[in-house]
């Protein structure tokens, strides 16, 4: 309930304060640890969860790699389809 709350507040909050937010989830989607710990204990594809929380559209079944980096101020335009593997170290980008 209470993460809940806190994921609605953060989504209502001011630009700055939400790019800075998402900012954090990269930086854990990029680099912790911790995700592929939850991979051997069977929770799969935590970093497109965390992804999704930072406003991508992810589909089914998408496997993100070690340190991929997207375009944190324009999470909204990124679309992932079904089925997606996407490899470590990949950078994915938006231009207007």
């Amino acid at each position: 309930m209470k993460i809940q709350v806190l994921y609605r507040k953060i989504k209502n909050a001011p630009k700055a304060f939400r790019l800075v937010w998402y900012l954090y989830l990269n930086k854990i989607a990029r680099f912790a640890v911790f995700p592929s710990l939850l991979n051997v204990l069977g929770i799969k594809n935590f970093r497109a969860y965390l992804w999704k929380k930072t406003g991508c559209n992810i589909g089914k079944n998408v496997s993100i790699g070690w340190d991929v980096y997207y375009d944190v101020g324009n999470t909204h335009l990124i679309t992932i389809e079904d089925d997606v593997w996407i490899t470590s170290r990949v950078l994915i980008l938006w231009n207007y």
